[in-house]
């Protein structure tokens, strides 16, 4: 028998073994479908249930992740063990050490992110909805992958955030109690009564209803420092911050126009800084007065 001849013998073979194969491939690609529309359903009733129980929309789609994960692995196995491909089946479980291993040292930063993403889906400083700062990024979270966090910015970019990042850095919530104070500096002359204006800005901050005034959390005025021209009054109120994006920003805004507005009618005056000239030549300061022409005048 030439070459040719069993060339042509081992196409043969390899043909007839694939025919017999056929069925079974068929079959382990039909459970493969199967087991990975059952392991959705599966994973989603999970949620659901989840969900109930735990009242933890954060921690209840984390775990519903890691369970699909866990139930499309196990469906690719037993497709390969229908298929016929036990010895690569038995070799995936088998490598699973040296593998893991292996990976380990090749992707640090993803492992280190899973575990992190662990981390705080069991114990973490946020829920989602919440608004955060971290690593100079400011907006809404929106959720909570294996790898990453998804943080929608108040201009609308979207963020993902290594989890492994967000378990090492300093993170502020500003939602967590649903409670912030703000506050913003306004400067009376020094002619004026600070009592007066004391009182007339706490009145123009309750004329806004989102302004809290439970015990403790009650309007106050304080002063602040004594500028050039002006004494430095704080302002400090505190607000709701279930709707940091478009309410916070915006009572802050409004409360500082009723305060301008209310001083300004009460006749409290609002001084700019005064601004110092020296003049170190010994002959005097040069000034030339110019009187403005008269519009209404005829030439």
């Amino acid at each position: 028998m030439n070459a040719i001849d069993q060339i042509k013998a081992s196409v043969l073979d390899y043909w007839d073994s694939f025919l017999q194969h056929v069925p079974k491939l068929i079959l382990g690609l039909i459970i493969l479908v199967l087991a990975i529309m059952i392991s959705r359903w599966l994973s989603s009733l999970f949620q659901n249930r989840l969900s109930k129980r735990l009242d933890d929309q954060l921690l209840s789609l984390f775990l519903t992740k890691i369970l699909r994960m866990a139930l499309i692995v196990l469906s690719v196995l037993l497709a390969f063990n229908v298929m016929g491909f036990t010895g690569i089946a038995a070799g995936l479980l088998a490598g699973a050490g040296v593998g893991a291993l292996v990976i380990g040292f090749a992707f640090q930063d993803i492992g280190a992110n899973f575990i992190a993403g662990v981390i705080l889906a069991f114990n973490r400083p946020f829920s989602i909805g919440d608004t955060i700062e971290i690593a100079g990024v400011m907006g809404k979270v929106l959720s909570l992958n294996l790898r990453t966090t998804h943080v929608k910015t108040f201009d609308g970019k979207d963020v993902f955030i290594p989890n492994n990042t967000i378990v090492k850095e300093e993170l502020v919530n500003y939602t967590k109690d649903g409670f912030i104070r703000l506050s913003f500096i306004v400067g009376i002359d020094y002619e004026d009564s600070v009592e007066k204006a004391v009182e007339t800005i706490i009145a123009a901050t309750l004329e806004h209803k989102q302004v809290l005034q439970y015990e403790g959390k009650k309007p106050m005025v304080i002063i602040k420092d004594l500028g050039v021209s002006t004494v430095n009054l704080e302002v400090r109120f505190w607000v709701e911050t279930f709707d940091y994006k478009d309410g916070t920003g915006a009572i802050r805004s409004h409360v500082i126009a009723s305060v301008l507005k209310n001083l300004t009618s009460s006749g409290v005056g609002l001084p700019a800084d005064i601004v110092e000239l020296k003049y170190y030549k010994g002959e005097g300061f040069p000034i030339k007065l110019t009187n403005a022409p008269n519009k209404e005048s005829k030439t």
